[in-house]
């Protein structure tokens, strides 16, 4: 039941996902760089459900043998990846911004003063 469900979720937010997409480039918002961000957020927690549900199946499969299972090994960074992608993007830019001795204004999610 928690792979269908892991599975279920990760659908469920992929859909966050377009929409949050759709609003940044969609109607006229003001916070257009903000609800990207929030789409790669909800990509990241996405991929990280749907690859766990995979990840479930495949030890099914496998008889809960999966620590000799190749997708394993490749699962755990992809979660990592998945999960800490979208904050380590953030800091970036975040640093980026007051390198160039701009202010960062965090409810836009754009570089002020650059």
């Amino acid at each position: 039941m928690i792979l269908i469900l892991a599975v279920a979720g990760g659908l469920f937010l992929l859909n966050t996902v377009f929409f949050c997409a759709w609003v940044s480039g969609g109607p006229p918002n003001d916070y257009p760089k903000a609800w990207l961000h929030q789409s790669y957020i909800y990509f990241g927690y996405s991929g990280a459900l749907l690859g766990t549900g995979i990840m479930g199946f495949v030890a099914l499969r496998e008889q809960f043998n999966w620590k000799k299972s190749i997708v394993f090994y490749l699962w755990i960074p992809f979660t990592i990846y998945c999960i800490a992608g979208p904050i380590i993007r953030k800091q970036i830019l975040i640093d980026k911004c007051l390198d160039s001795g701009g202010k960062w204004d965090e409810l836009h999610f754009v570089c002020k003063g650059e």
